[in-house]
């Protein structure tokens, strides 16, 4: 599932970036890595960006960018 379709609270594992390299770089330095644990907390009323807490951090994704993240649904 991509990082997007995960529920609200819900934990994730990614598990791929599909991305150019310069975005995975960016991604990086936000503390985003293959492995990683991540979880939404909210949706900006008109569904983007996104919110999300990982690494002990919050950090706000646009739509288009979680669209190439896959995760594993974590339960």
């Amino acid at each position: 599932m991509m990082l997007h379709e995960i529920k609200k609270k819900q934990w994730g594992k990614i598990i791929a970036i599909h991305l150019p390299p310069s975005e995975i770089q960016r991604l990086f330095s936000y503390g985003i890595y293959i492995g990683s644990y991540i979880q939404k907390c909210y949706v900006a009323p008109l569904g983007d960006p996104i919110a999300f807490y990982a690494n002990g951090a919050q950090l706000f994704l646009r739509k288009q960018d979680c669209e190439h993240i896959l995760v594993e649904e974590m339960q």
